[in-house]
């Protein structure tokens, strides 16, 4: 008896769980292509680690504000995620998304 109660709510939380999932999936991927765009642009390494910064419509790569041109270049990924800092070393990774 409770078990037929309980089961629509957890089918329901199931999808909103697999919704939240598949767009943490979208978002890495984004995050990904952007990484990969700069590294080959020259704009980070990725294998010797690198820092970056978004605020205010402000893009720092490596404590360095980026030309006009290159935020430019990455303004559709960078106009959709405002805030965001990543920090990548040898041995450590760490996001933060105000």
């Amino acid at each position: 008896e409770q078990m037929k109660d309980i089961q629509p709510k957890l089918e329901k939380e199931l999808k909103e769980a697999q919704k939240s999932i598949e767009k943490a999936k979208a978002e890495i991927s984004e995050y990904k292509s952007f990484t990969e765009g700069l590294e080959k642009d020259g704009l980070i390494n990725k294998k010797e680690g690198y820092s970056l910064k978004h605020k205010n419509k402000e893009l720092f790569i490596n404590g360095k504000k980026v030309s006009e041109e290159i935020y430019y270049k990455y303004r559709n990924f960078l106009e959709k995620h405002l805030n965001f800092s990543i920090e990548k070393t040898e041995n450590d990774f760490h996001m933060d998304l105000d």
